[in-house]
């Protein structure tokens, strides 16, 4: 299967030349949305409250999958790759495509499992 993709689209195209074509994020997060939905992925209810001010407004359950999109992947890549231990800082950001450290921190967040697992050390 992966070479009858490779071939379709990388007929013609020289080695400098990007193998898919580009897509608007907007785009590719709806595709990701339809194809969970078809699937039946993610179809677990979750709720997602957000705060305005003190007060909890918008409780009500949704399909996980409507809450899916790529940044969420990439937030979720950055942490597991940090919580398994095998890259360094500098790999994960060269995958995750961060130029800077400083936009690569925003993504590093310690939980209280986190707080947890040091405390026993």
């Amino acid at each position: 299967m992966g070479g009858f993709i490779f071939k379709k689209f990388s007929s013609g195209k020289s080695r400098s030349q990007t193998l898919f074509p580009s897509v608007s994020q907007s785009k590719f997060n709806k595709q990701l949305k339809n194809l969970c939905e078809e699937s039946g992925f993610l179809n677990r209810l979750v709720s997602n409250p957000k705060r305005v001010g003190s007060d909890v407004i918008n409780t009500k359950e949704k399909p996980l999958w409507e809450l899916i999109s790529s940044h969420g992947g990439r937030r979720g890549f950055v942490k597991n790759s940090i919580d398994l231990g095998k890259m360094d800082y500098r790999t994960i950001m060269k995958l995750s495509g961060h130029k800077t450290f400083s936009e690569f921190s925003k993504y590093i967040s310690v939980t209280s499992e986190d707080v947890l697992k040091i405390q026993d050390l």
